[in-house]
């Protein structure tokens, strides 16, 4: 070969590698702007009915077909239209496919209610932006989304009624805005260090506990620490705290009703329940700790006379029977009743079998 020929080849050589390495590095940065990109549905695969209420997609939507799903499969927004009321429950129930990460409202949205179980265990969401109409979110409206990271409110002023468990096992929420000048709920920043709990305002706008001394929560991140001075929690549904810590002045965990759901149940992110004060507590809700599938420690007082624990290699299990010596008991002839269980939990009782987060 021509030596100036070679010369010319091995000089072209980082040359070329530059260009290419240049080329990758902007299809890199435009796969990611593409990714971040919000690409909207159309309207045309929606079902909308004659009210306005969004009833969950057009009946000739399929997406387990492969040309419907490749003709959009590119959008990855489900726009809410403006002319939409309502949201119909079970809508979009485990229906949403999985390109769609994103869930808004178009701008100056009519929309005032999501009902119940709308978007329950839709697991390619991510985002969640809801719109300043909004008045009324229903029981398990986001249930289940175990992807979601977003949940933006901080333009719902208007809300005045959140349902039960509407984040449920929304574990990996870590950004959760709220409005300050909302007239019904507000951030209560005093219960822990790092804890964020949704409450209701008194009448003069302050996010307290009522004049009964009960506490409702909607909903609550981080380590909660309930203040001295409550007497009942009633209900803390779904939320997303690790860490639980009750007061001295608790005599009651949920309300008197066994029908009504309890307290800290679907907590599904809750490691840790620190009851060490609880020497006063009267009544435990028979689900108040129902599906914290979580649940590994449970710290327990020591006088009081209502409930005993009994402490297992695995696990653990709090009781309110007590046999004839007045020793709290699991098995025998008396009937246990258990308020809280965690863990493996095997007894030397043959009727009575292993127990797993009850």
């Amino acid at each position: 070969m021509n030596k100036k020929l070679f010369k010319i080849v091995i000089c072209g050589i980082p040359v070329v590698l530059g260009c290419i390495t240049a080329c990758s590095a902007l299809s890199t940065i435009a796969s990611k702007e593409q990714e971040e990109k919000e690409v909207d549905l159309p309207e045309e695969v929606l079902a909308i009915d004659e009210d306005n209420a969004l009833t969950g997609w057009n009946y000739n939507i399929s997406w387990s077909n492969k040309n419907t799903y490749e003709k959009y499969c590119m959008c990855n927004t489900l726009l809410v239209p403006k002319r939409v009321t309502g949201i119909k429950n079970y809508s979009f129930y485990r229906n949403i496919p999985d390109f769609v990460t994103t869930l808004k409202f178009e701008s100056e949205s009519l929309c005032t209610k999501i009902e119940s179980n709308a978007f329950w265990n839709d697991l390619s969401l991510k985002k969640i932006v809801l719109p300043s109409s909004l008045t009324t979110i229903e029981d398990s409206a986001f249930a289940d989304c175990m992807n979601i990271k977003t949940m933006d409110m901080s333009m719902c002023r208007r809300i005045s009624s959140i349902g039960d468990y509407v984040i449920k096992n929304c574990r990996k929420i870590t950004k959760f805005s709220f409005p300050e000048n909302n007239d019904t709920y507000g951030w209560a920043t005093n219960l822990g260090p790092n804890a964020k709990v949704l409450l209701q305002k008194d009448s003069q706008g302050k996010t307290v506990w009522d004049d009964t001394k009960t506490i409702v929560g909607s909903i609550g991140l981080g380590q909660i620490i309930f203040p001295e001075g409550i007497e009942r929690i009633s209900k803390f549904p779904a939320t997303l705290a690790t860490k639980i810590t009750l007061p001295s002045s608790l005599k009651f965990l949920g309300d008197g009703d066994s029908y009504s759901r309890g307290t800290f149940e679907s907590c599904g992110a809750l490691v840790t329940v620190d009851m060490s004060k609880c020497n006063n507590l009267e009544s435990i809700h028979q689900d108040a700790f129902k599906e914290c599938y979580s649940l590994k420690n449970v710290i327990w007082c020591q006088k009081n006379n209502n409930f005993g624990f009994l402490d297992f290699q695995n696990g653990g299990m709090l009781v309110d029977t007590k046999d004839s010596l007045g020793n709290w008991v699991i098995n025998g002839d008396t009937t246990p009743v258990g308020r809280l269980a965690y863990g493996d939990i095997v007894v030397s009782n043959p009727d009575l079998t292993t127990i797993k987060n009850e």
